[in-house]
């Protein structure tokens, strides 16, 4: 940049002549040039960083409370507000000018001195994208620069004064400004001298502030500011505290050690703010949509309890008895619920159609054909219980124990159980951190059997206490997408269509079912089983329908030679009994026909023999091509018992016909 300003001054060595004949205090243009050269570097500062931050402000929406708090912090300050307002830095120098430039973007700009509404005009903040690099931001930082040295008197060399004959007596004109200053109201001491200055007088250069054509304005706005001395003081650290800012000279500040604390254990609780919208009323029948801020603490921990405050918990608090009840209720409960998480075989032997029962083989023969067997598995779906709690004013005393009881009996209850998670979350409007008010509404995730074990509970939850007010939709809505996920991921909850092979495949070394792999293009099946040899290996999903189709269809070509078509008694008598009320002709027995033709279909259905016709046609590999994949998925959980594939091959296929 400075070589940039080097070249654009050699530019112009008639200006630099020019201030040179303009000012006593120039000699040559060479000292024009360290003249001009800090001031145009100055300009240029501003101007770039109003071009660079509008770019970024537009370009880089996640940056604009950063601004926003930037500016609030450099350029939005109380003290350099009411600077602005005031007369102060009104005078035509340019330190007045520098303070009303960079402070442009201040509503409390003034343009009706020092011709900033020219200024303001030049610059053009609204449209400031139209400067396109940094030449084009110098040769508006030039412009700006002849616009203020017009205005600015020729600066006089100083004048060495004479001492005085007599201090006591004093000046023809100390004689006619004191004359001048008493006809204003203002006092003297005995001996004729001003009393101590208090701030309200100007000297020196700040007396021509306001004054003079050159010096700055005639008038005085009606409604000004006056400044105290302690105020002047503090709007001359804002300056200089905006000057470093500009020279990127900013000094780095560190944060206390409680606070460090606090920033680290909000960071490992996974503190967030969500915005949420809602509706509020405006007047009868109309609705507009205002936005709410919801803190939402996805992890509680001890060191958050600790460190940051919260009416949601407190140190004094003693919840013992409730925990204590809970954790014994909830392992009553989980011996109970217990048998949710087994697994039950039911071995059906002497049947027509199934797998061979190795032990009949020595009595097949003819009339004994019922040498077949099935197995049927039955096991509950894994699921997730998500317990809110209101955590509100109103439930204090005894309506919070027994919530916080039911909740943990029902978390150990899940505890004990393989396939069944559970989450407690209490919601409440509270404080939170700094903000002492209980308008904030605060979504607290306590415990998560995902990630918590039962020391989470015994640790933090007899500290747990009621706060505020009761904001039910801001915090549903805040961990909205959480329920949605939980959702997506567990079992019969899922909205989801299961996939192709889900439910039908098992790891051949753990024996536990297998999962589909996330984050993959090509569709795989893995086991996730902690110690298991095979854990993490997977097998594409299309090696695994390959060797179904290929055992069903020779399974179903020799089923389609041999297999005969009987009904299940229980079938042909209902049919007899359907032809006997049928017969009677009666209206009044349509009901009960109905009913008997109900339970018939519901008979063929549940018995579901092979046919030699469905047979032949899972023989036919062009089915096969045909059949969409729901209707594959029904042809699997029909006919297929269990595949077991291992590190990209199947190792068997064993089949339910």
């Amino acid at each position: 940049m400075l070589h940039q300003l080097d070249n654009w001054i050699q530019r112009h060595d008639q200006v630099m002549e020019t201030l040179a004949e303009k000012h006593e205090t120039i000699e040559s243009r060479w000292q024009a040039s360290d003249y001009v050269k800090p001031i145009l570097k100055d300009l240029l500062n501003v101007i770039e960083d109003r071009r660079i931050d509008a770019w970024v402000y537009k370009n880089a929406p996640g940056y604009q409370g950063y601004y926003a708090s930037l500016y609030d912090k450099y350029f939005n300050a109380k003290v350099i507000d009411k600077g602005l307002k005031s007369d102060e830095y009104t005078s035509y120098d340019w330190d007045s000018y520098m303070f009303r430039i960079v402070n442009l973007t201040n509503t409390n700009r003034r343009l009706d001195v020092m011709n900033m509404s020219y200024i303001w005009k030049l610059i053009d903040l609204k449209n400031i994208s139209r400067l396109k690099s940094t030449q084009d931001a110098l040769e508006l930082a030039w412009d700006l620069f002849n616009c203020c040295e017009q205005h600015i008197p020729a600066m006089k060399k100083p004048v060495v004064n004479k001492p005085k004959a007599d201090d006591n007596e004093g000046s023809p004109e100390d004689i006619v400004s004191k004359n001048k200053r008493e006809k204003k109201g203002e006092k003297f001491d005995e001996a004729g001298d001003m009393p101590e200055d208090d701030g309200s007088i100007a000297e020196g250069d700040d007396a021509m502030k306001g004054q003079g054509e050159e010096g700055g304005n005639n008038e005085m706005p009606q409604d000004l500011d006056l400044l105290s001395d302690r105020l002047k003081a503090q709007l001359e650290k804002a300056i200089e505290k905006q000057k470093r800012f500009q020279e990127g000279e900013i000094k780095k500040t560190g944060v206390s050690r409680k606070l460090l604390e606090q920033i680290q254990a909000m960071e490992d609780s996974g503190v967030e703010v969500k915005d949420v919208e809602y509706q509020q009323e405006r007047y009868a029948g109309t609705y507009y949509r205002k936005k709410a801020s919801v803190t939402v603490i996805k992890n509680l921990t001890k060191r958050l309890m600790d460190t940051v405050d919260c009416g949601m918990w407190s140190s004094w608090k003693d919840n013992s008895k409730a925990v204590k009840d809970g954790m014994r209720k909830g392992i009553m409960l989980g011996k109970k619920l217990k048998v949710r998480s087994e697994e039950r075989n039911t071995k059906f032997n002497r049947l027509r159609s199934g797998r061979i029962d190795k032990r009949m083989i020595a009595n097949a023969g003819y009339g004994a054909e019922a040498i077949f067997e099935k197995i049927e598995s039955f096991a509950y779906n894994p699921g997730i219980i998500h317990i809110s709690i209101d955590n509100s004013g109103s439930m204090s005393g005894g309506n919070f124990q027994n919530a916080m009881t039911t909740a943990i009996a029902i978390a150990k209850a899940c505890d004990m159980i393989e396939n069944m998670d559970c989450v407690i979350s209490l919601r409440a409007g509270s404080s939170f951190g700094n903000n002492r008010g209980y308008g904030t509404a605060v979504m607290l995730i306590a415990y998560d059997s995902r990630k918590h074990g039962m020391a989470q509970i015994k640790t933090c939850f007899p500290k747990l206490s009621v706060s505020g007010s009761t904001p039910e939709g801001l915090c549903f809505e805040a961990i909205l997408s959480k329920m949605e996920e939980n959702r997506a991921h567990w079992g019969n909850n899922a909205q989801s269509t299961p996939k192709l092979l889900t439910g039908l495949v098992r790891c051949p070394n753990c024996k536990r079912n297998l999962r589909y792999a996330g984050g993959r293009i090509r569709l795989a099946v893995i086991c996730n089983t902690s110690g298991c040899i095979s854990r993490f290996k997977g097998t594409y999903e299309t090696i695994v329908t390959d060797a179904i189709k290929k055992e069903l269809i020779k399974r179903a070509a020799d089923l389609a030679q041999r297999i005969e078509v009987e009904e299940p008694p229980e079938a042909e008598a209902l049919r007899q009994q359907i032809s006997k009320l049928e017969a009677f002709d009666d209206a009044d027995l349509e009901d009960a026909i109905e009913a008997k033709k109900q339970k018939l279909r519901e008979v063929l259905t549940t018995s579901s023999p092979m046919r030699p016709d469905r047979a032949a046609a899972l023989a036919e590999p062009a089915a096969w091509e045909m059949a969409t994949p729901q209707e594959l998925r029904l042809i699997y959980l029909e006919f297929v018992e269990r595949v077991e594939p291992d590190r990209g091959e199947v190792v068997s296929v064993r089949l339910k016909i």
